[in-house]
């Protein structure tokens, strides 16, 4: 099994065809997050929009619309979700922005630090998830690197979001308890 399962099919959802059918133009996949379903291991993406205002650190972040989980390792979509007709979103307004990115946690890191940011928190997200697949033994050290990393790369406007889709990873990885 390779052991960047997580941040090898980041890397390539744009060109996934099961996505190219679903999610439409202008939305972007934000940070995975690790699940267990009927006791298999998942990683369910969210995709949200972002809209450039033209001023520093105003970039425009609107609300997770869309959720696909994947099956780990096999990397087989197994949902699709339209968070817009779920009873849990019945009050968002997907066509109004929840918050700005950058925000304060990143504001300090120029594009070539949160591209490395990013991919230390795949990396973290990849060892952790081996662990869990009993593929590699479990390090406290990773999951405390992985939780280090997602709680200062997520943007706070989208902790709501997150936490409705998968609690326990939120609250293990992100919130560290947070309401």
């Amino acid at each position: 099994m390779k052991d960047n399962i997580i941040s090898e099919l980041f890397h390539t959802l744009k060109r996934r065809p099961e996505l190219q059918a679903v999610i439409p133009m202008g939305y972007t996949p934000g940070l995975p997050m690790l699940n267990i379903r009927q006791d298999n291991l998942c990683v369910e993406i969210p995709f949200l929009r972002y809209k450039v205002t033209g001023e520093k650190d105003r970039t425009l972040v609107y609300p997770v619309r869309y959720v696909a989980t994947y099956l780990v390792p096999e990397m087989q979509m197994i949902r699709f979700t339209d968070l817009a007709f779920t009873p849990a979103a019945a009050k968002v307004d997907f066509n109004r922005p929840v918050g700005y990115f950058r925000h304060q946690a990143i504001a300090h890191l120029n594009r070539r630090e949160y591209d490395s940011l990013r991919s230390e928190t795949l990396a973290a997200l990849d060892r952790v998830a081996l662990s869990m697949l009993g593929q590699a033994p479990e390090d406290p050290a990773d999951d405390a690197a992985l939780a280090s990393r997602m709680s200062v790369i997520v943007e706070p406007s989208l902790y709501p979001f997150y936490k409705a889709i998968s609690p326990l990873f939120f609250n293990k990885y992100i919130g560290h308890g947070q309401n």
